[in-house]
């Protein structure tokens, strides 16, 4: 019995140390510039409590350091950081829990107590950009709800505790479809592209060119303008990635669209007025000489130069889907972009179906002609309308 309790004690003392030596490996990475002695001081007030909760800090002088700078980029997106609420000192506590600025330590110190019991928000931050810690306001932000300033006396543990979790703000790029669907079937109508490709299959036809050439060049025609599109979107989605802020571009990007919209209506309304959005008259030759050449591969050509030279005019929508994309991080970003693109060359793709019968494509091409002018005010009411429902959107949704 003795040696039971013998190997009981030394088993549950081994464990412990165990488990000690694990907490006592987890480490706290806190960005600072070390010219800053308020900044200094405070990561020395702080010291002890982070030992008490075996919290070793890992100093990073972000100022001198371009490494430490850029790391502190990465961090401030993964954790999806509002750029208002980023300080020159940052402490990332725990995978949910940051806090920007001098915040007062028995604050820091009741959340650590705390944390087990604290709702699982995907991000809890605490702002206070005074440099010091004896500020009589902290803001507070948690994931789904407003951001608060309240007084640093407050029991911010309960503050945070009595906010339920929000689950759907954790996945918003599932609220993404609708918009994506809408956006890209109100650029699919755009004239431009649809003018050329029945230019291209009328003068298929004049030249006496059989059926499967005409829907063969017609197909490769509309493949350029797919290829271009999409690498085009992976193109911003890769500058986005390198913005600290892509939901401060998103609504910059849909402020954008509404602009060009408007633009669209007045060219219904007042025509003669000034600022078009269509293919720049400079590389209207480069496109009439492809034209002309009638193979697959000048066809191609062509759909990427339609492609290029009308994004102006048709990039507005496809770049605030992108850019929104590129803010909620969507894991479906390739999946949404081909079905974006997918869509965008569906009336197009229709049109070749119908090529077949010349009477049919020749009463198209006197429709699209006759209802150019419409076309540009459907597009312009939905750029407004998918410009002003995203940005509404993103303030509502991602800033509360």
């Amino acid at each position: 019995m003795k040696k039971f309790f013998f190997y009981l004690i030394f088993n549950t003392v081994f464990l412990l140390t165990l488990s000690l030596r694990a907490q006592a490996g987890s480490s706290v990475d806190i960005y600072y510039n070390n010219a800053c002695s308020d900044c200094v001081s405070y990561i020395d007030e702080l010291k002890p409590v982070l030992s008490n909760y075996y919290l070793e800090p890992i100093l990073k002088d972000y100022i001198n350091r371009p490494e430490y700078r850029k790391e502190l980029n990465e961090e401030n997106k993964k954790y999806q950081v509002p750029i208002g609420l980023q300080d020159s000192l940052t402490i990332f506590l725990k995978p949910n829990l940051a806090i920007e600025g001098h915040v007062r330590v028995s604050t820091v110190e009741s959340l650590l107590a705390s944390y087990e019991n604290l709702p699982k928000h995907k991000l809890i931050i605490l702002y206070q950009p005074e440099m010091h810690s004896n500020a009589k306001e902290v803001t507070v932000f948690v994931s789904g709800y407003k951001q608060e300033k309240v007084s640093a006396d407050l029991d911010l543990v309960k503050l945070i505790q009595d906010k339920t979790l929000k689950t759907e703000i954790s996945a918003p790029s599932s609220n993404l479809f609708i918009p994506i669907i809408t956006g890209a079937i109100a650029n699919s109508l755009h004239p431009c592209a649809i003018a050329v490709l029945l230019l291209l299959l009328t003068f298929l036809y004049a030249i006496h060119k059989k059926k499967k050439e005409i829907i063969d060049v017609g197909l490769a025609y509309v493949f350029g303008i797919f290829v271009v599109y999409f690498l085009i979107g992976l193109g911003i989605m890769k500058a986005l990635s390198l913005s600290d802020e892509p939901f401060f571009v998103a609504k910059v990007a849909s402020l954008i669209l509404i602009v060009l919209g408007i633009i669209n209506i007045k060219d219904y309304f007042f025509p003669d007025l000034p600022v078009h959005l269509k293919i720049p008259d400079f590389t209207k030759g480069a496109i009439q000489y492809f034209l002309e050449k009638t193979s697959i591969p000048t066809a191609f050509i062509v759909g990427a130069l339609v492609g290029i030279c009308a994004f102006p005019c048709t990039g507005g929508i496809y770049t605030v889907i992108i850019s929104t994309l590129a803010a909620v991080r969507s894991s479906q970003f390739i999946a949404y972009l081909m079905l974006y693109n997918f869509i965008f060359i569906l009336p197009l793709l229709l049109i070749i179906m119908i090529a077949g019968n010349r009477k049919l494509l020749e009463r198209v091409e006197e429709l699209e002609i006759r209802n150019s002018k419409r076309l540009h005010l459907i597009i312009g009411i939905f750029m407004v309308l998918i410009g002003l429902g995203v940005y509404l959107w993103i303030k509502a949704i991602i800033y509360g």
